[in-house]
């Protein structure tokens, strides 16, 4: 599968990820990420926590940080989605044209 990204991506930067444990405990992860077609789209290891807690529940929280984490504004309700090992290499692509 061949995936080109589009002409414009959207500025390259770090976002707080919040995911939540089976009982409600909140795990909050600095991600770098870029927006693609009003998505924001994030590489994360498979195997990691985050993603064995988004498998279980894909409500999350959002929200801009710093390189040192701290929220730059609001948290916002999110769903997100574990795409498939064709989508690493697109993604690190994506990742790779926003920030240089």
């Amino acid at each position: 599968m061949d995936h080109k990204p589009p002409a414009k991506l959207g500025p390259g930067r770090y976002i707080a990820l919040t995911t939540y444990e089976a009982d409600g405990t909140s795990k909050t992860a600095r991600v770098w990420a870029t927006t693609v077609g009003g998505l924001e789209y994030v590489v994360a290891d498979v195997n990691s926590a985050k993603v064995a807690r988004i498998n279980a529940n894909p409500e999350v929280q959002v929200a801009d940080c710093g390189h040192d984490g701290l929220e730059n504004g609001p948290m916002q309700p999110a769903r997100a989605r574990v795409l498939g090992p064709e989508f690493t290499r697109v993604t690190i692509n994506w990742l790779q044209l926003t920030y240089g």
